[in-house]
């Protein structure tokens, strides 16, 4: 069976970018791209990089002395 499948990958072409924007690719393209910018456009992407920005502002010793 191993061998029946590496013969097989052989026989196929290497897939190109452009197939993501193809049939049914194409739909998962889009469904990814639109969760993507969904997450981002909602904030999730400051929250996500939160300690990022406290680092940038000198906000992580405060944190750090907080006892929430």
């Amino acid at each position: 069976m191993m061998r029946r499948v590496i013969e097989m990958e052989k026989t196929v072409k290497a897939p190109s970018h452009l197939e993501l924007f193809k049939g049914t690719d194409l739909r998962r393209t889009l469904i990814v791209c639109g969760v993507y910018a969904a997450q981002n456009l909602t904030g999730n992407l400051i929250a996500n990089q939160a300690v990022y920005f406290f680092e940038r502002t000198h906000r992580s010793q405060a944190l750090r002395k907080c006892k929430c």
